[in-house]
């Protein structure tokens, strides 16, 4: 449905395609994450249909089914709650396996605490589980989430970098603002105390623009002093997708709340049609209001959680909060207000954590570019 859910559920493309070598595996997704996922080469062809919109629209539905019209599929998956099977117009003999067996399993891991219980994760497992035979997967295997890039977007990314005057000899965040729902965005006078915290470090602070909160880019530099917006960029809000997953390649650390851009930053990055090396060293710090952090959240260092699939660590903050349940992975009946979410969260711990992983003699930022993301180190205290 979400450009994030595009990006989690290719785990279970990955594990498909481990198991079928020879089939054809076709993949309908959101929209807007197309430039994200088209060159992936597990995929045989990419259905670009959802709209964006919160629910499935009839118009979804009825392009899904003329797909499902136009070939006889054997097996059929359906990772979307908000369809159900009667909905599909599925041929005589098609097998189909609805999302149940994920949900249970993130059910499952919630009462364990010391378990997975990533959304991507369990994914992959799910497809695990049904087909395991002797080509097995082994769990040190799968390193997470995978975008792939087109040439013209690491291009002007890189046009765009250079084009923001940046100080090559200093680090760089890239601070995302927005949300797409209101209990996953921090609210904004969090923000901008962060973001004041974050100019007097000396490092240049990339800003993202909004596009479900559209000129929250701006409010923020309204609100900082004139000194705290003087190492701040904003990225244009006309900068597409894929250019913006580019930018987020070129930065030290990645800042952002439950949103599509946090599992755009976890994503290894490729690209298939140019020798561009991505560096993939991007260390994710994601701040957490209503969703379950365990379900959606990296964090290489935290029992139970499932680290970004960069050579640098992840790390998940989470305001205490008596209302954050599992109900909440339904964002849209939550009826709580949001700033009950973010009330008693730590800048400090945060700022601290970041002057450790930058700082001045780089020996933590080294030890976290040199591993792997399957010897994962936790180098955040």
């Amino acid at each position: 449905m979400n450009i994030g859910d595009a990006i989690i559920v290719q785990g279970a493309i990955l594990a498909l395609r481990h198991f079928f070598p020879d089939a054809r595996i076709d993949y309908i997704i959101n929209r807007t994450a197309k430039e994200l996922i088209a060159e992936n080469p597990e995929i045989s062809n990419l259905f670009a249909v959802y709209s964006g919109s919160t629910m499935p629209a009839e118009e979804d539905i009825r392009a899904i089914n003329e797909i499902l019209a136009h070939t006889k599929y054997d097996l059929v998956f359906n990772f979307c709650p908000f369809i159900s099977r009667r909905k599909f117009a599925i041929s005589p003999g098609t097998k189909f396996i609805s999302y149940h067996g994920v949900a249970a399993a993130v059910i499952r891991g919630a009462k364990d605490r010391h378990a997975k219980n990533h959304m991507l994760y369990h994914t992959h497992k799910f497809i695990e589980g049904l087909f395991s035979d002797s080509r097995g997967i082994r769990e040190s295997d799968f390193r997470g989430g995978h975008i792939y890039l087109p040439a013209n977007a690491v291009d002007e990314a890189a046009q765009l970098m250079n084009g923001l005057d940046l100080d090559p000899r200093r680090p760089k965040i890239f601070f995302n603002p927005d949300a797409s729902c209101r209990f996953t965005r921090m609210p904004l006078d969090i923000q901008v105390s962060l973001l004041k915290r974050l100019a007097e470090l000396p490092l240049d602070i990339l800003l993202g623009a909004g596009h479900s909160k559209k000129g929250i880019e701006f409010s923020i530099m309204e609100a900082l002093p004139d000194e705290g917006r003087r190492n701040i960029k904003v990225v244009p809000a006309a900068t597409s997708i894929d250019v913006y997953a580019a930018i987020i390649d070129h930065c030290d650390i990645f800042i952002t709340g439950d949103t599509g851009p946090l599992h755009i930053a976890a994503a290894r990055k490729h690209s298939r049609m140019t020798s561009h090396e991505f560096r993939n060293q991007t260390a994710v710090f994601s701040i957490f209001g209503a969703t379950p952090p365990r379900i959606y959240g990296y964090d290489s260092c935290l029992p139970g959680f499932f680290p970004a699939n960069q050579d640098a660590p992840s790390h998940v903050y989470v305001s205490p909060s008596s209302c954050r349940n599992m109900a909440c992975v339904a964002k849209k009946f939550i009826t709580c207000d949001p700033g009950c979410f973010f009330g008693s969260l730590d800048i400090g711990e945060i700022i601290s954590d970041i002057r450790s992983y930058l700082n001045a003699d780089g020996q933590m930022r080294q030890r976290s570019i040199n591993a792997t993301t399957a010897q994962a180190k936790c180098t955040v205290p």
